[in-house]
């Protein structure tokens, strides 16, 4: 009988990305793990689910699936169809290429993706760094922070109706030097609207 827990791992920057490859690594170590992500990005998707047109699921390599759907789908059919052999113990999503602090989670798709499996019961955290290299990043300092987290939920758990949403610092700037528990601040995504002209010529107006 298997006894190693089992992760389901999604994000919202596409199955090909550095930060879900590299948390799907890291919880390896842990457990068995199976990735079912959006097939392109969907960032800033917040927690939509697909309910008018059917999602197509592809197999993208071993225990990797894609979907065209946005990371709670992504989640929902992880925990809710047959596609997984077993019960996922814990629900991992990100690493988010940036952070997901204050108001703005209620944009960000990695956090939609947790908040889907805490929806469903499944323990859930969303880990996301602050970063500017996107995808070149190396996500490798945050691996032992990233475990130490994962095994503290596996022995204690999580409170019902609650989720981890983790923020890093960028790695390259400061070294990373402990875990704090804190509450939600708050913080405005995107607080501007940029405006551009553009102009469209018809055969009634041309010269």
């Amino acid at each position: 009988m298997n006894t190693l827990p089992v992760f389901l791992v999604a994000n919202d920057d596409g199955y090909r990305s550095n930060g879900v490859t590299s948390l799907a690594a890291f919880a390896a170590e842990l457990g068995d793990v199976y990735t079912i992500a959006p097939d392109r990005e969907q960032s800033a998707s917040g927690h939509s689910l697909t309910i008018h047109r059917p999602l197509r699921v592809e197999v993208e390599g071993i225990n990797l699936w894609s979907v065209d759907g946005t990371p709670t789908d992504c989640v929902h059919i992880g925990l809710l169809s047959r596609i997984l052999p077993v019960k996922p113990t814990l629900v991992l999503s990100g690493i988010n290429h940036g952070s997901n602090l204050g108001d703005e989670i209620t944009y960000s798709g990695t956090v939609a993706a947790a908040m889907e499996g805490c929806l469903q019961g499944a323990p859930s955290l969303a880990f996301s760094c602050e970063s500017t290299g996107h995808s070149r990043d190396d996500l490798a300092p945050l691996k032992p922070w990233i475990l130490k987290i994962v095994r503290f939920v596996l022995a204690h758990g999580l409170p019902v109706g609650t989720l981890l949403n983790v923020n890093f610092p960028d790695p390259r700037r400061e070294p990373i030097r402990g875990l704090k528990v804190t509450t939600q601040g708050s913080r405005v995504y995107g607080a501007e609207v940029v405006e551009k002209s553009r102009w469209v010529w018809s055969d009634a107006v041309k010269p």
